[in-house]
């Protein structure tokens, strides 16, 4: 569970089960600086519906208008080193779903100038420490892949396990890659930004197997393209993976907005087991007739969903190519 805090360190909520960030990015050519196009944010706020849990609901964030268009956000976890920063956010959108059991808020934020002088996110006070996987849960091994990106040695992340990686190829070379990691110290969106501000080009990074002798530098290559990174944890984490993830190849906030509302709110993203019941669903399936079941709660599962996945996605504009076709085993 995490909180939201203002920056003059009120409490907006002590209720934050979800959170979202999205920033979207453009690849001119090869020796262009990285373009940011647009940063959004989004939290997911759950209450049971009880006379407790209600006088912890989230204070008054203002929409812009005569109040002030901008604030400042942290993102509190429970664990050490689970902050983050977030700057020039001004509140869009806020969703609200009251049932019997539970009250649900998505607040949803644009980024003013994400490629402005000043870094709209800070990540010095993230670092949560998770394990690498070293076997699957039946016990099988697996031969793990590792990303390193940009120079580790001035701030970039050197060999970070790799949840998945997709890619789309044809026979023009690369179309679509997606990699999904932790969010860890120095985070992927941290990297991209801090790239851009610099003026400087994608940073070069390479996907490596361990204990193979194949090593692919693909930032170098990198052509025409746009691309997304992305952290989600809570209710966000259903997100669809795979190639899938090219439907957030977008800087639209009318459509994000659509696309995390089905997230949270389509019975396609709430079936499988939960913390409290493996034999059952995770999460009520709501539908007109049960609309008023008071037998689970939203606010009682999503807090328990506490690593922070990361996206990065990149995709060849046109009919071209991000890189030539890339070989990992």
């Amino acid at each position: 569970m995490y909180s939201l805090v203002s920056e003059n360190q009120d409490t907006i909520s002590e209720r934050v089960s979800s959170f979202w960030v999205h920033l979207h990015f453009t690849i001119q050519n090869r020796n262009a600086p990285v373009r940011l196009d647009a940063a959004h944010v989004a939290v997911y706020l759950t209450y049971d519906f009880s006379e407790p849990e209600l006088k912890k609901r989230h204070g008054h964030v203002p929409f812009p208008g005569n109040a002030a268009p901008m604030v400042r956000l942290d993102i509190i976890g429970d664990q050490p080193t689970t902050t983050l920063g977030i700057t020039r956010a001004s509140l869009v959108r806020k969703i609200t779903i009251r049932r019997s059991n539970e009250v649900g808020e998505l607040l949803f934020f644009k980024i003013a100038d994400p490629g402005g002088a000043v870094s709209w996110l800070e990540t010095e006070n993230w670092g949560p420490d998770i394990d690498d996987p070293q076997e699957n849960e039946d016990n099988s091994q697996f031969l793990p892949l590792r990303i390193t990106l940009g120079d580790a040695e001035n701030g970039g992340i050197a060999n970070r396990f790799v949840h998945e990686l997709a890619m789309d190829t044809s026979n023009a070379g690369l179309k679509r890659l997606a990699v999904v990691v932790d969010m860890l110290g120095k985070p992927l969106l941290a990297q991209v930004t801090a790239a851009a501000l610099a003026g400087a080009t994608f940073p070069n990074f390479s996907i490596i197997p361990v204990n193979a002798n194949l090593t692919e530098v693909i930032g170098a290559k990198i052509r025409t393209s746009t691309g997304y990174a992305m952290g989600a944890v809570g209710a966000f984490a259903h997100i669809d993976a795979d190639i899938l993830l090219s439907d957030w190849n977008t800087n639209n906030p009318d459509v994000l907005l659509d696309k995390l509302s089905r997230v949270l709110f389509a019975p396609g993203n709430v079936a499988g087991p939960g913390p409290d019941d493996p034999a059952g669903p995770d999460r009520l399936v709501r539908k007109l007739h049960n609309v008023g079941d008071t037998s689970r709660s939203d606010s009682q599962y999503l807090r328990h969903i506490e690593n922070v996945r990361e996206v990065l996605y990149i995709e060849a504009a046109g009919n071209g190519r991000i890189a030539n076709e890339i070989q990992l085993g």
